[in-house]
């Protein structure tokens, strides 16, 4: 008998869920997860809530701003429970006073790799706010074809924001969150 790698074929891996479940679910199951998280919560039934549990994660979320707006962000992750993924919300005040006491390097490894990893990029922004590292952010976000929503004033920070793949948001930032959570604001 002759194995896959005696004849140059590639071996059948058997997958009894796939190989079992029915066509139509398997359609359903392929629309619900070009969906974004909000219509997967509105759309699944509850039988598909308890079988495919991986589907109804919540959305990792990049929030992309000005330095100090941190503890506000922070306390949206740690106390409002939302699955923001930004790392560099963390970092200690020594950000915004002196900048040469971090690597730099690291930072924005960092903030690249959280970018490429979430679902959607929310970029936050007051009026008067001149945006820097933001933008960045927002750039690898549309390169990496995530969702991107902003919020708040775009003010003068150019014309970035008349981009088709970004959402311009009138509301605040916990609104537009709980939207992405598939909740009513």
């Amino acid at each position: 008998m002759s194995t896959p790698e005696t004849t140059g074929y590639a071996q059948i891996v058997e997958r009894p869920s796939v190989l079992t479940t029915p066509m139509s679910e398997l359609t359903m199951l392929a629309d619900l997860r070009m969906m974004p998280f909000r219509e997967r919560i509105r759309k699944a039934s509850q039988e598909q809530f308890d079988s495919h549990p991986d589907l109804f994660v919540p959305p990792k979320i990049y929030i992309a701003s000005k330095a100090d707006h941190r503890p506000r962000w922070r306390e949206l992750k740690e106390n409002r429970g939302f699955n923001i993924i930004s790392r560099w919300i963390y970092t200690d005040d020594r950000f915004s006073v002196d900048p040469t006491d971090l690597d730099y390097t690291k930072l924005w490894k960092e903030c690249i790799e959280d970018v490429q990893a979430c679902d959607t990029l929310v970029l936050y922004v007051e009026p008067g706010e001149r945006l820097k590292g933001a933008l960045v952010e927002l750039g690898a976000a549309l390169g990496s074809n995530k969702e991107v929503i902003v919020t708040g004033d775009v003010g003068d920070n150019g014309t970035w924001w008349h981009n088709k793949k970004i959402q311009v948001s009138d509301k605040n930032v916990e609104q537009v969150l709980t939207y992405l959570y598939g909740q009513e604001s």
